[in-house]
Parts: structure tokens; sequence; C-alpha cells
């Protein structure tokens, strides 16, 4: 048993050292500016097991392939190979101010969903999708996420802020979908309970704007439950 186990441990750390080493030549193509080459090497990667294929949605090393152009690529990508439950969503260098979002996805029974995806897009600090405009259909800050067999994910972003056309006057958010073999797509924004927008506008904060606190380490962050109903 104790050959076997070592055995299956040795396959593991060579298909690890193929994932690893195929992403390293993907982020060099990157940096040459042969993005087809770059995403054909990243593909390889994810496919040998990469276990943090999010990490080239943040790796500066792979910033050209974030851009407007060879974003789409890379989001399709980041949905094929969806496997982590808890990532970084929002580089390094993004300005903004920190925020951490954890939840979980269960059945109207209160049962956690495993497996689900979750796909998360949002503004940046100036209120923008992308890089100069409201192009929701290609953001700079998204991410897919595969809950645990628990049902829970978790990420870390930055708070977006409003839109920067006050004429629509709408509240921070970030959007959500949401799919698990067996339920109803669910399509939804997750808003903030303190956000300036709700007084400003005369509002109650609706059930859906979650408190924001701090956790253990400072960081805001706020819980962002998820309900799926049965197809």
């Amino acid at each position: 048993m104790g050959h076997l186990s070592l055995s299956f441990s040795l396959v593991l750390l060579l298909f690890g050292s193929e994932a690893e080493d195929l992403y390293r030549r993907a982020a060099a193509r990157a940096s040459e500016g042969d993005a087809k080459e770059a995403l054909a090497l990243l593909r390889a990667s994810f496919a040998a097991g990469l276990p943090d294929p999010s990490r080239a949605l943040t790796d500066p090393a792979l910033r050209t392939l974030r851009s407007r152009t060879t974003r789409p690529s890379l989001r399709a990508l980041s949905k094929e190979f969806a496997r982590e439950s808890s990532l970084v969503l929002a580089p390094a260098d993004e300005p903004g101010d920190p925020l951490v979002v954890s939840g979980t996805v269960r059945d109207a029974e209160g049962r956690p969903v495993g497996g689900a995806l979750v796909h998360v897009f949002q503004t940046d600090a100036r209120g923008l999708y992308s890089e100069d405009g409201m192009d929701e259909s290609n953001p700079r800050l998204f991410s897919y996420l595969r809950t645990g067999a628990d049902g829970r994910y978790r990420f870390r972003t930055i708070r977006p802020a409003h839109y920067p056309d006050e004429t629509e006057p709408v509240e921070q958010h970030i959007h959500y979908e949401v799919t698990a073999k067996g339920f109803e797509t669910r399509r939804h924004r997750l808003g903030f309970r303190d956000d300036p927008f709700w007084e400003r506008e005369g509002k109650t904060p609706p059930a859906w704007a979650a408190p924001v606190e701090r956790d253990g380490d400072g960081v805001p962050s706020c819980v962002a439950d998820v309900v799926l109903s049965a197809r």
C-alpha cells in the first residue's frame, strides 16, 4: 500500500511540474507579445491540472493577456477550467479599497450545493467595467469560482464604485451568475448596506445589501449566501 501511495504522489508531482512548466512558458510568450501561443500554453497548463488557474487574472507576467482584445479568450479559459473555491479577483496593484466576499450556495432546503459555478464581475474604483467605459460584456474585474463540497466560496477584490454617470444613479454592486446541475441559473447583484447611495436616494437598504464588517485581519468583508431553485 505504501508503494501505491508513493507512486500516486509521484504522478501528482509530475503532472504538477508539467502544469507549472507550461504556465511559465505561457508567461514568457505573453511577455514577448505572442498572445495566441501564450493562450494555447495556458490552456495546456490548465488541462494538465494547474491547481490555481485564477492566477492568470492577477499575475503581472500575463498582464498583456488581460487586455481588451484577448480578455474574452482568457475569460473563456477561466470558465472552462474553474476549480477554485477561494481566489483573488483583483491584481495587487488595482486601485481601490480591499473587500473580501464569502458565502455558501445552498438549495431551497438549506443543503449546500457543491461544484456550483459562481461567476462574478464588477466595476473598478472609477465605476467603470472596461478600460475606459461601461462594457459589461468584457469587464476587467471578473472571475469564476467553483464551490467546495460544503457549498462555500470566497474571493478578495476591491470595493466597486458607483457609475460615473450620475444621471443613472445605481448602488455599488457586484454582479453574480450562479449555475449548478439540476438548478435554475441565478442572476443577481450583491449590494452593501453601508453604501451612501441608500441615504442619498432616501431608500432603505434592501435585503440583498449585505452588511460590511472587518475580518480578523481588519479587511472589510461581507457574506453573500446564494439560494438556488431546483429545475
